[in-house]
C-alpha cells in the first residue's frame, strides 16, 4: 500500500458502501478480536463482497476482476501446486506472452505472493482481486476439474 493511500474504512465511507458509524464500530471491534477490519464487516452483512473487493482494490492498486471476464484455461492451472491454488486461493486465470494473471483474495499473504512468483519461474505476475465467492466458485470447479482428470487417468492406466 502507498504511503498517503486512504485506509479502507475511509475508501467505504466515501464510495458510500457503508456508513462513519458502521466503520467506527467495526474499528472498535476489531480492537477487540484482531480479525480484520473487511472480515468483520462481511461477517456483520454491513458490506458486500463486492464493495469490499472494489474498496481493497482502490487501496492496493491492484484491479478487480470479475471471474465472468475470463475463460479458464484448466492446463495452466494444472501447472502449479495444489498447495498454491486450493490453499492460498490463489487462481492462475491466464497468460499472455510472459505475464501470468492470477486471481486473489488476500492481498496481505506475503507466503501466498513469494509462492507465486517462486512456481512462476520465468513469468512476470499481475495480480487481480477478485470476491471470495468467485474464488470459492472457482475452487469448487477446480476441484471437479481435478477429479475428472484423475479418474480418467486411473481409468485409461495412464499414471
Amino acid at each position: 500500500m502507498e504511503k498517503g493511500a486512504l485506509k479502507l474504512g475511509e475508501i467505504l465511507v466515501k464510495k458510500g458502501w457503508a456508513t462513519s458509524g458502521v466503520v467506527d464500530a467495526a474499528l472498535a471491534k476489531q480492537k477487540r478480536t484482531r480479525e480484520f477490519l473487511g472480515e468483520i464487516l462481511l461477517k456483520d452483512k454491513k458490506v458486500s463482497e463486492e464493495h469490499l473487493a472494489m474498496a481493497l482494490s482502490e487501496q492496493s492498486g491492484l484491479p478487480f476482476a470479475r471471474l465472468t471476464q475470463f475463460s479458464i484455461d484448466w492446463s495452466l492451472a494444472l501447472r502449479f501446486s495444489v498447495a498454491l491454488v486450493l490453499e492460498k486461493k490463489c487462481f492462475p486465470l491466464r497468460v499472455i506472452e510472459d505475464e501470468i494473471t492470477f486471481a486473489i483474495t488476500n492481498v496481505l499473504d506475503a507466503w501466498m505472493l513469494s509462492q507465486i512468483e517462486n512456481e512462476c519461474r520465468e513469468y512476470r505476475v499481475r495480480l487481480v482481486l477478485v470476491t471470495p465467492k468467485d474464488m470459492n466458485e472457482l475452487m469448487t470447479r477446480y476441484r471437479e476439474y481435478v477429479n475428472i482428470k484423475i479418474q480418467k487417468q486411473l481409468e485409461s492406466g495412464n499414471f
